[in-house]
């Protein structure tokens, strides 16, 4: 093997191994055993993660960098569960505990009810969501100048050539300047399907016992959990700002108190 010839061996090999991959899998259940399904697995601020099925398997493939890195495994219903890669093996059972949620009364008198569009920016054609986009979020920040409830979401949807895709709705409060989520403020998963054929059709889902919020910031957002048949959705998106150029066409209907 000559000089040449050997140095192109090693380059190859340590090509492949900066490459390596974990593959990670498993099931969600509850204490009692209870399958918990659309449960959102991956690494915080890296970009990789999936969702558990609706019988909560899962499936993850993740660099080797990210081998001592947490991993986290979220339910708005159930306590987050932080796990390293390597505690996680194929017939691994990742047991969640529920959370309880205390709620408080809320009793108001409103005086007007309006609708306001979360966009920040100008139109553009939009976005294409595939099966590998599964986990995937999208959303929009409000600023609530007053006290308010949050009484629905819309979002639009162009097309849709599946079967059905099923959409999970998220509400978290939101810092603008640092782009901090912070507290997830929806008491139960929230979810909307999309069926085949959809057309320029806005979907309204209302909010379940609605949500109280007063002077800050809020972020609405979907993602997609479940993909059914084969094929494409197409959703129109934003042009924000330099910190969030691109922003899902989502919008609620609040309730004003004043």
């Amino acid at each position: 093997m000559t000089i040449k010839t050997f140095i192109s061996f090693l380059f190859v090999l340590l090509s492949i191994d900066s490459y390596t991959q974990i593959c990670i899998q498993g099931v969600t259940k509850d204490r009692r055993g209870k399958i918990i399904e659309y449960v959102s697995i991956g690494f915080q601020e890296k970009g990789i993660g999936t969702i558990s099925d609706h019988q909560g398997t899962f499936l993850l493939n993740i660099p080797d960098s990210l081998q001592n890195d947490s991993l986290t495994f979220h339910h708005v219903s159930y306590n987050t569960v932080l796990l390293l890669p390597q505690d996680v093996n194929r017939d691994s059972i990742i047991r969640m505990e529920e959370k309880i949620t205390a709620l408080p009364e809320i009793s108001v008198v409103p005086k007007k009810i309006s609708t306001k569009w979360l966009n920040r920016g100008f139109k553009i054609p939009g976005a294409y969501a595939f099966t590998e986009n599964l986990g995937e979020e999208w959303g929009i920040s409000l600023k609530i100048k007053r006290q308010a409830i949050l009484k629905q979401v819309q979002f639009e949807i162009k097309t849709c050539t599946y079967d059905s895709v099923k959409l999970r709705i998220n509400i978290y409060k939101f810092n603008s300047d640092t782009q901090e989520v912070g507290e997830y403020l929806l008491s139960e998963p929230l979810y909307k399907t999309v069926e085949k054929y959809t057309e320029n059709k806005k979907i309204t889902v209302d909010i379940p016992g609605l949500i109280s919020v007063n002077q800050e910031q809020i972020l609405l957002s979907f993602e997609f959990v479940q993909f059914f048949g084969e094929g494409h959705i197409h959703y129109p998106v934003y042009k924000g700002n330099e910190n969030n150029p691109i922003q899902a066409a989502v919008y609620g209907e609040i309730i004003e108190i004043g």
